[in-house]
């Protein structure tokens, strides 16, 4: 084999990986379909075992409070997730929302005055900024009334330390914040 060819051949060998990185961007592979991501969390104290149904798809079944399932593959859409009391088809609760694909959702279970609720929260997907982390509080104190909450650095001490969030009233769910890790 002469120079010539063989630096053709390694000319085209080496252009290879361009070709397939530039057409590995694909958003979709031919015969997949597109999925959401939803879970459930049960914070409540006074719902009894649940089943958790999203339209009529189960996505956690005989759950109790202080619950976090693992997320459930669920086609995109806009529908009714119930809580039904272990083993009824009688909802004790339901909420309704929008679950797009590529999304992650979680169905909040919290005490309400009288019974229990749900709620649909949409999860961050992204990762929180280098150096900080991304935390979501969601107040369920409802007996406590109003809470101050702190974050308290390794070595501090409370009375040094200011608030990050004041006068948080139960039910109240504070999306995402970014702080120094």
């Amino acid at each position: 084999m002469n120079v010539a060819k063989l630096m053709r051949v390694v000319v085209v060998l080496a252009s290879c990986p361009c070709a397939i990185l530039l057409f590995s961007g694909c958003e979709s592979v031919t015969g997949s379909t597109p999925q959401t991501l939803v879970r459930v969390i049960d914070a409540s104290y006074k719902a009894p075992a649940v089943d958790v149904y999203a339209a009529s798809t189960p996505i956690a079944i005989n759950i109790g409070g202080s619950t976090i399932t693992p997320y459930a593959l669920l086609p995109p859409g806009t529908f009714t997730a119930t809580v039904d009391p272990r083993g009824t088809k009688t909802p004790g609760a339901s909420t309704s929302g929008t679950f797009m694909s590529g999304q992650e959702h979680t169905i909040l279970i919290t005490d309400a005055s009288k019974g229990f609720g749900a709620t649909v929260l949409t999860d961050q997907t992204s990762p929180a900024p280098g150096g900080f982390v991304s935390l979501r509080f969601i107040q369920e104190a409802i007996s406590t009334g109003a809470v101050d909450i702190y974050l308290i650095p390794d070595g501090s001490v409370f009375s040094d330390s200011k608030p990050l969030l004041t006068n948080v009233v139960p039910g109240t769910v504070i999306n995402y914040i970014n702080v120094p890790a």
